[in-house]
């Protein structure tokens, strides 16, 4: 059974990898990134490599990038977008903010 499947963090390394491996096997992947010109970049890479994804811009600590999901009928969400940004730790805040991602999701 297909599943609709949110990737943060799919610009790069493992999220693409999922995105790409999960969208061949037939589910509909919503492959988010950081910046557009991540989204861009991803976009022209997956459609060189015939694999369909929806690609949206999508910062997890910004509240109308976070609204985009509502309504998206997200089964399942693999929440890989990065949040130390080189830091050794991480605000009360900003983790916050990655359980709103998943809660828009489920909305």
């Amino acid at each position: 059974m297909s599943k609709t499947i949110l990737i943060t963090g799919a610009g790069s390394g493992f999220g693409k990898l999922a995105a790409y491996a999960l969208a061949q096997r037939g589910h509909r992947v919503i492959a988010a990134t950081y910046a557009q010109m991540q989204a861009d970049a991803l976009a022209t890479e997956a459609g060189a490599a015939g694999i369909a994804l929806q690609i949206i811009k999508l910062d997890i600590t910004n509240e109308e990038d976070r609204r985009q999901l509502l309504g998206s009928g997200i089964d399942v969400l693999i929440n890989n977008a990065g949040a130390l940004f080189n830091q050794r730790s991480v605000s009360a805040a900003r983790f916050r903010r990655t359980g709103e991602c998943a809660q828009a999701a489920r909305r």
